[in-house]
Formats: C-alpha cells, structure tokens, sequence
C-alpha cells in the first residue's frame, strides 16, 4: 500500500494505531500529516511488515508517533525526514525507528493549526 499526501486529525482507536495498523505487507508512505490523533500504541502501529515513511509530521499524538511492536518486527519501518513533536509518550516506542535525518521536538508552523489547516 502507498499512501502520500495525506492529513489524518482527529482520529479515534481504542486499541492499536489510531491512523494505520500494519499486520502484514508493505507500507510506503510520504508527505502524511498525522495531528492529534488518539489510540493506545501512537498513530501507526507496526506489528510486522516492512515499509517506509518519509517527509511527514507526526505531532499531538496520543502514545508515540510510530509504535514498533518489539521483537517480532523483521523489517521495521525506515523513516527518513520526519518532524515528531508533542507525542503523548515520545516520538517512537520500543525499539525507535527515528532515522538519523528526522527531527525531533521541533514545532512544525502550520498555517492555522486551530482552525484545522495544516
């Protein structure tokens, strides 16, 4: 699966990811925007799979920004350019998938965050 391009707000899971649950396959992502999003483990949750996520904002979410399931992830998730910022619990959870060029705790300046435009 493919996903660019995408705002994903205010988004309710009462368990796993609140935006995307992995299981199985492919995710290739770029350009999301991921705000204020609630579920327990973050706004993606990467049980196993492989994929990537490059380019996007992770920010005001409940939990982290991305979850890795621990150990049973082969081939976790590689994240290049990312901004996470104000994540309930930190940017990723176990075994962080932060690349080397994301940022973190760096606030995005969005238009008019209030008022819903991103």
């Amino acid at each position: 699966m493919t996903l660019s391009n995408v705002v994903f707000a205010d988004n309710d899971a009462a368990t796993s990811g609140s935006v995307l649950y992995q299981y199985s396959g492919t995710v290739d992502s770029d350009f999301l925007t991921l705000v204020d999003n609630t579920g327990n483990y973050g706004a993606l949750y990467q049980v196993s799979g492989s994929g990537s996520l490059t380019n996007s904002i992770l920010i005001g979410n409940e939990g982290v920004g991305i979850y890795k399931s621990g150990s049973t992830v082969t081939n976790p998730m590689t994240t290049e350019y990312n901004g996470y910022y104000d994540n309930e619990d930190g940017s990723t959870g176990p075994s962080s998938l932060t690349g080397a060029t994301d940022l973190d705790g760096e606030a995005p300046q969005f238009l008019d965050a209030d008022g819903g435009d991103y």
